[in-house]
């Protein structure tokens, strides 16, 4: 067969348009030859999981000496590539990277001369190897992937001499197959170090932001009573009641800042029970009893009449601490931002699930504001309330913990309903 490749894809005059994604190429390229995709579609199934493909159907020794022999070549147009392709990399990233290429290319002809499931996965290990070392030198996963398109484009180029030999449907798809597990094994491998490295500077923030706020909130306490005691010493003397006044006022402060701490607690909390759920028939008309009689004295301080319409059999599965606090951030919104009216907890029958509500007659949220609604430090309309953002985040984080979703409906000046749908539990 005349020309470089049964593809026809080997023209350097063609390698911009080979390098750029395309519909038709599950691995990321166009190519002039329909047949192309059709092979690369089949390389990229079969290097799904090097544990169950080898990288050729039979030996092809011949094809791993040619391999061999080009190997200083293929490392020196590679490169040239790589510079003019990535011209921004770091040079000493890419000089690392460029010691690394000769390995991977032997571990290929190996699996070529030698085609087994160990081949495969020894292959596949050193490509592993590769992804952590480039992760840790913070190689751009773009470039990374990028350099791996090049050497596929060379590896071919190369031993098909430029043109000047053909290769074999089976022999291009075991040359694609290759290069293309060395890129998924070290892509992999690169992920997982970037998911780890990231899950560890979360867990330490995490931990740092959580100790931050006990203490500081502990201390904030401690503060408050002492400014109540002094207030009321104030009102007691006769021409000090502006300063009484602004003593209560920085109480008032100390307690939105608390209360600030408090929703950041309670988000690491949720984020920590979210691996460690403990389910268990939840008693709902007992449960809203409860977090009811934490925000009862909010309530009747403006004014606002707090109902439970729960039935007495109404019974969920699930964690009560997790569902426990997000009825308490939910709760604690409607009592926020209403100023006047009913608040009502209440749960109806949804076929074999318990939907449980909260509805206000509060100011209602806009349409425009109900996307972002749920995002962590996001607040919609604020209506002069103090906030962080958090509390309606840590409903929702809990309610997904539990299996559901929240939800709201909302009309402006009517008031907003949230709600969840629960896993019910038998009756007892």
């Amino acid at each position: 067969m005349k020309g470089g490749n049964v593809f026809g894809c080997q023209s350097r005059r063609k390698f911009d348009a080979a390098i750029r994604p395309g519909p038709a190429d599950p691995g990321g390229n166009q190519f002039p030859d329909p047949r192309c995709a059709v092979i690369l579609a089949a390389v990229t199934a079969q290097a799904i999981d090097p544990a169950f493909s080898p990288v050729a159907l039979r030996p092809m020794p011949q094809l791993a000496q040619d391999l061999r022999d080009r190997r200083d070549a293929i490392v020196r147009a590679w490169s040239e590539l790589v510079t003019t392709h990535l011209p921004d990399a770091d040079p000493l990233t890419m000089g690392q990277v460029r010691d690394s290429i000769p390995v991977v290319l032997d571990k290929i002809a190996e699996a070529l001369e030698h085609p087994s499931l160990e081949a495969t996965r020894t292959l596949s290990q050193i490509s592993q190897g590769h992804g952590i070392a480039r992760s840790q030198v913070r190689f751009a996963i773009d470039e990374f992937i990028t350099e791996y398109r090049l050497l596929r484009y060379v590896v071919l180029d190369q031993i098909a001499d430029g043109g000047r030999r053909s290769l074999d449907l089976e022999q291009t798809q075991a040359v694609l197959c290759g290069v293309e597990l060395a890129m998924q094994s070290g892509i992999i491998s690169y992920v997982q170090q970037q998911t780890d490295r990231l899950r560890d500077v979360a867990e330490s923030e995490s931990r740092y932001v959580s100790f931050l706020s006990h203490d500081v909130r502990n201390n904030l306490n401690s503060a408050n009573l002492m400014i109540e005691l002094l207030a009321g010493r104030l009102t007691e003397l006769p021409g000090l009641e502006e300063e009484a006044r602004d003593v209560l006022h920085l109480k008032r402060s100390i307690r939105q800042t608390v209360e600030g701490m408090e929703r950041v607690l309670q988000a690491e909390r949720v984020r920590r029970q979210a691996h460690t759920e403990l389910a268990a028939p939840i008693a709902l008309q007992r449960l809203a009893e409860e977090v009811i009689q934490q925000h009862q004295r909010d309530a009747s301080q403006k004014g606002l009449t707090i109902s439970i319409e729960i039935p007495d059999d109404a019974r969920a599965h699930g964690d009560a601490s997790v569902l426990g606090l997000a009825l308490q951030n939910l709760l604690g919104n409607a009592i926020k931002y209403s100023r006047q009216g009913t608040i009502t907890i209440g749960a109806e029958r949804v076929d074999t699930r318990w939907r449980l509500f909260v509805r206000d007659q509060g100011e209602g949220i806009s349409p425009q504001r109900l996307q972002q609604l749920f995002q962590a430090f996001s607040r919609g309309e604020t209506h002069g309330q103090a906030g962080v953002g958090l509390g309606l985040y840590i409903a929702s984080h809990a309610v997904r913990t539990l299996g559901s979703e929240l939800k709201v409906e909302s009309e402006l000046g009517k008031g907003s309903t949230f709600y969840m749908d629960l896993t019910a539990a038998p009756p007892v």
